[in-house]
């Protein structure tokens, strides 16, 4: 049944140790790395919980479910360049511990989207430059 399906997939943890995306443009270059990602279905609260009853508010009589999920990491390293390289120095900035928590409002019927709230907590944000820069 497609209910049994989408608790499978709200009760899944995904974690990631390392992401690297690459950009490349002709007058740019540039790269993220966001290591240790984590991706969990939570409490209401934000609190992590291994019952999934305990992660989900549902109303049958208005026919939604809402489902807390989290996703954090723990750095994203950014580095970037203009080309051609003209022994210009990368550009670096570094952020620690940021978590992105999502409050998904679900028909139950359709499981389509009825409303999505986002709420983003940056950690630092820290640009190194060289002693040129």
């Amino acid at each position: 049944s497609p209910h049994y399906v989408d608790k499978v997939v709200d009760g899944m943890k995904v974690s990631i140790q390392s992401v690297v995306i690459r950009f490349k443009d002709p007058t740019f270059e540039a790269s993220m790395e966001v290591t240790k990602v984590h991706i969990q279905i939570t409490t209401p609260q934000w609190k992590v919980s291994p019952h999934l009853k305990d992660t989900r508010f549902k109303n049958e009589e208005e026919d939604y479910v809402i489902v807390y999920k989290m996703c954090s990491w723990d750095s994203v390293k950014m580095e970037g360049v203009s080309l051609p390289n003209t022994g210009q120095d990368k550009l670096r900035l570094l952020s620690q511990e940021t978590v992105i928590r999502l409050a998904l409002k679900r028909r139950i019927s359709d499981c389509s989207v009825v409303h999505l709230q986002v709420s983003i907590h940056l950690g630092d944000l820290l640009c190194i430059l060289t002693q040129s820069q």
